[in-house]
């Protein structure tokens, strides 16, 4: 009985969004980052690594300028698990980490 409930955790394991970037095994978050080009919903940063906005964040995200520079931070929920702050202006959204822009 162990057994199906270890396969479906490991399937779980691997449909979390995940950081770009692992250290050790262990997941680690971009540091100075910025905007490197937008649209609607999605942003480019710096390091080339895509990210989805969460459609409640997208109207602060969509003010973000090319080079306006980002802290990204763990938000805790499952399905938009980073929150991008602006260090300009401090406007946040949820996102998580897009395999496409």
């Amino acid at each position: 009985m162990k057994f199906p409930l270890l396969i479906a955790a490991v399937a779980l394991s691997a449909c979390r969004s995940t950081p770009p970037a692992r250290v050790g095994g262990v997941p680690r978050l971009p540091q100075g980052l910025m905007v490197q080009a937008q649209l609607p919903g999605r942003l480019i940063l710096s390091d080339r690594s895509p990210w989805q906005v969460q459609p409640a964040g997208q109207s602060a995200s969509l003010r973000w300028r090319p080079g306006e520079p980002l802290t990204v931070i763990r938000s805790g929920h499952t399905a938009w698990p980073f929150l991008l702050r602006s260090r300009v202006s401090g406007a946040a959204a949820l996102a998580r980490p897009s395999p496409v822009f």
